[in-house]
């Protein structure tokens, strides 16, 4: 005697046996880059500073703002972004900002306080000329509606 078995699956089983595996679809992760255009510290517009990294031929970061003509340069590895040059650019701006201060305060407080007294005699006149401009033209405003006001008398 033989016994034979049947087998059979509902469609909502799934075999894959004997057929080839199928690839999962590889999601390519957009890379975030660096922008190469960034903002001027000197003019303040924005995206006019470029960045070119020469890591081949001089091993040099240039730095070159397009509106104002200010550059900078310094000496870069393989490992260097355009940010990082940007980044010493703003440091080294800051160091040479902090030493001009530090030399105007040691040897001109005596100037500072004249430059502070010419300020405030120059705040002075000019809030005087502004109150005297306001009241200028408070009364010709006022001259202006006497004109247009009509006589009572002629209505009645």
């Amino acid at each position: 005697m033989r016994l034979v078995f049947e087998v059979r699956f509902s469609g909502n089983t799934r075999l894959n046996m004997g057929k080839r595996k199928s690839k999962a679809r590889v999601i390519k992760k957009a890379r975030q880059t660096v922008s190469t255009q960034l903002d001027c510290l000197f003019c303040n517009h924005s995206k006019t500073v470029e960045c070119k990294l020469d890591k081949i031929d001089t091993h040099t970061g240039t730095i070159r703002c397009r509106v104002c003509g200010v550059s900078f340069q310094m000496e870069i590895n393989h490992l260097t972004d355009p940010i990082d040059v940007y980044s010493e650019w703003i440091d080294e701006t800051e160091r040479l900002n902090s030493q001009i201060d530090e030399e105007n305060v040691q040897g001109d407080e005596d100037e500072a306080d004249e430059a502070a007294e010419d300020a405030l005699y120059n705040t002075e006149i000019e809030r005087r000329h502004n109150r005297r401009k306001y009241d200028e033209d408070a009364e010709h405003d006022e001259e202006q509606q006497s004109e247009h006001e009509e006589p009572e008398d002629l209505h009645n």
